[in-house]
């Protein structure tokens, strides 16, 4: 009875001497922190429309006239193609408009949003757009990126 309580306490004694390591072992965190750009929206009303042709990233919406198409550029404005000769269109010009998803076209009048503006552009010069009006604060929806 003696060996059997001297084995068994040798037994726990082993039992805790091993489980009480000092190695705990290490553990790499790794984490991307976002941190909010806010920007000025005075500064992107005041971005200048014209620009010269783009490379064509993020295509959305396509609207094709007589003589033009008009690609749009995810969140960044719409693209011009000239399409005078059907077998050989040529990008011509890109429409800088921050912020814009959605566009249609009216005769010669192009309607797009840019964040919570709508702007009304007369497109009859495709490489020279101008900007007819703007309606301030016209999506009252909040703007989420």
């Amino acid at each position: 009875m003696k060996y059997q309580n001297l084995l068994f306490l040798a037994i726990i004694i082993t039992m805790i001497s091993i489980s009480c390591s000092e190695d705990t072992g290490q553990v790499t965190v790794t984490y991307q922190e976002a941190t909010a750009i806010y920007g000025d929206l005075e500064t992107i009303r005041a971005t200048p429309i014209n620009e010269g042709p783009r490379t064509i990233e993020n295509p959305g919406k396509i609207y094709v006239g007589e003589d033009v198409v008009l690609i749009g550029e995810e969140g960044k404005g719409i693209h011009v193609v000239d399409n005078h000769d059907r077998n050989n269109p040529s990008a011509s010009a890109f429409i800088n408009i921050p912020g814009n998803l959605e566009f249609f076209v009216e005769d010669d009048f192009l309607f797009a949003e840019s964040y919570y503006d709508v702007v009304k552009l007369d497109i009859s010069d495709p490489r020279n757009i101008v900007l007819m009006s703007r309606s301030k604060n016209a999506i009252q929806e909040e703007f989420i990126n």
